[in-house]
């Protein structure tokens, strides 16, 4: 589709709402090279479920999300808008300005931009603990300020520091320490004696045995620091590695895990 005027990120006249979204952004260039960024997973939900969750709440009736990055791929995902309640167009933009478009702020946490860096985005999901958990359903609030889905596996012998949220279908094995301030996001696989310390752990990876994520994004087979963006792809698939995302992958891995155990 063709350009189309720019409009203010949530601009709401008469129930309708024009929604200008992010497009890519240098400062966290690892995150929109996965995905669009409103697609990214934040706390078991993609950023864009938020807002339309936030907009059904007020007296709009419908939507237009003029999305500049992969639009096929939140059209998937948001379609007509039905689970909402809302009418959802998706309309594809020319490239969109980041110094003049695209929304910035989730509106449950207002405050902090989600896109200026990755340290940003840390503290916005930190901070999205108890406002966006809370209540919802297939979560536990297993102590203060710890809190995990329901499908969620996490041994006995493992150790949760608050505040840290653990994602669904996720496993967090024996020995292994996740928080304070940490996220293991959906799918995700923590080995024994790893260590998750102020870092984020991304959908369907595989964090390995004895493996450190301190201030790092863990997603796929990259570790990205959160202080200052520096990115290194991890070769060894035993220490980071993206499991598939049917459950024959995943086992695929741990079956490959066992063999090298077995030879070594």
């Amino acid at each position: 589709m063709s350009a189309i005027s720019p409009v203010k990120p949530a601009s709401i006249q008469q129930g309708v709402a024009a929604i200008s979204c992010p497009g890519k952004r240098e400062a966290v260039k690892a995150l929109a090279t996965k995905m669009p960024l409103i697609m990214l997973p934040f706390l078991g939900k993609p950023v864009i479920a938020y807002l339309l969750d936030d907009l059904a709440k007020k007296s709009v009736g419908s939507v237009r999300l003029l999305v500049s990055d992969r639009a096929e791929a939140v059209y998937a995902y948001v379609g007509a808008g039905e689970p909402w309640g809302l009418e959802v167009q998706v309309e594809e933009v020319g490239a969109e300005n980041p110094q003049e478009q695209g929304f910035e702020v989730l509106p449950q946490i207002p405050g902090i931009r989600l896109w200026d860096s990755y340290a940003s985005w840390a503290a916005a999901l930190a901070r999205g603990f108890q406002v966006l958990t809370s209540g919802r359903i297939g979560m536990r609030t297993v102590a203060p300020g710890i809190f995990a889905a329901k499908t969620a596996f996490i041994s006995e012998e493992a150790e949760l520091v608050a505040p840290c949220w653990i994602g669904p279908n996720s496993h967090i094995s024996a020995h292994a320490v996740v928080g304070p301030y940490s996220v293991v996001e959906d799918g995700a696989y923590v080995d024994n004696d790893s260590h998750i310390t102020c870092g984020i752990v991304g959908p369907r990876t595989y964090v390995g045995k004895s493996l450190d994520v301190c201030k790092s994004l863990a997603w796929g087979a990259q570790l990205v620091s959160l202080d200052d963006g520096a990115t290194i792809n991890i070769p060894d698939t035993f220490m980071l590695s993206p499991i598939g995302i049917n459950a024959g992958g995943f086992f695929d891995h741990l079956r490959m895990r066992l063999i090298s155990l077995l030879i070594s």
